[in-house]
């Protein structure tokens, strides 16, 4: 915008000045309601951050399957825990000659985090397997796995 003025006119003079100041005023106005705008929602962004709600999902993947090549049975099981973490593996054998209690084995994950083996059972129609751990944060968590041998025609 150009001001136009004479210069030999301090009413002119005051008059342009004023406009000119009037719309920088303006317009620092408008400066300052975005950075406060800007500085409340980063305000915002922070605090969702800090309390949204953490993946509840389990930290480990675990899996069990039975191998039956070979003399007796097999139960195979594995999964993938952080590195440190201890696991507790419990299997329990449904309809088990001799009614056998629950057996309980504890292992340390080692660097790479994998536990992988391998327990010999007995026949039974299945046998689940639960592992447990505790998570910094969250506390123990654990998942089951239910197996069945195959089917014999």
């Amino acid at each position: 915008m150009r001001l136009g003025f004479s210069p030999a006119s301090p009413p002119e003079i005051r008059a342009a000045h004023y406009r000119a100041a009037s719309r920088k005023q303006l317009w620092m106005l408008i400066a300052q309601v975005f950075t406060y705008l800007g500085a409340g929602l980063v305000v915002v962004a922070i605090l969702t951050a800090a309390f949204a709600a953490e993946d509840d999902s389990p930290a480990g993947t675990f899996s069990a399957s039975l191998d039956g090549s070979g003399r007796g049975t097999t139960l195979l099981v594995g999964g993938e825990w952080a590195a440190g973490t201890r696991v507790v593996f419990t299997i329990e054998s449904s309809n088990a000659t001799g009614g056998a209690p629950p057996r309980r084995f504890a292992y340390t994950t080692p660097p790479d985090g994998d536990i992988l083996r391998s327990f010999r059972v007995g026949e039974a129609a299945s046998h689940t397997v639960r592992a447990t751990w505790d998570e910094e944060k969250i506390g123990t968590r654990s998942l089951e796995v239910t197996v069945k041998p195959p089917k014999t025609e």
